[in-house]
């Protein structure tokens, strides 16, 4: 009877499971890399490190120097977080696709494994 139940699960609740878990799992991942917020911080001066200028020409140009040097470095900082989500998205993504593709198979795999285990 258990394994009965069991299959039930395998092939109905399961099964259903694998499928909303790929969504949560892809969900979640781009909710760690903050894709919202970098996407609405990705010109923002690198942690924040900004030169403020003093008297004089030359200080309001270093400071536009850096200030410029700066947010160049947060933008590729971010764009490069954020391709690293991208990708690790898609591979959640297929990873999670070729389990749900394979989970009505795998009861026979371990049927096979046990009756190639006995001879």
């Amino acid at each position: 009877m258990l394994a009965l139940e069991f299959l039930a699960w395998w092939y109905g609740q399961g099964w259903l499971e694998i499928w909303r878990s790929i969504g949560d799992y892809s969900h979640k991942t781009m909710q760690f890399f903050s894709i919202p917020i970098l996407l609405r911080t990705l010109f923002e001066p690198w942690r924040r490190i900004i030169s403020y200028p003093g008297a004089g020409l030359s200080n309001h140009l270093r400071a536009m120097v850096d200030n410029l040097f700066s947010r160049v470095i947060g933008l590729v900082v971010r764009t490069l977080v954020m391709f690293i989500a991208c990708m690790a998205t898609i591979f959640i993504v297929l990873f999670g696709f070729v389990l749900a593709v394979i989970w009505p198979f795998l009861p026979f795999v371990v049927i096979g494994l046990i009756i190639k285990g006995a001879f």
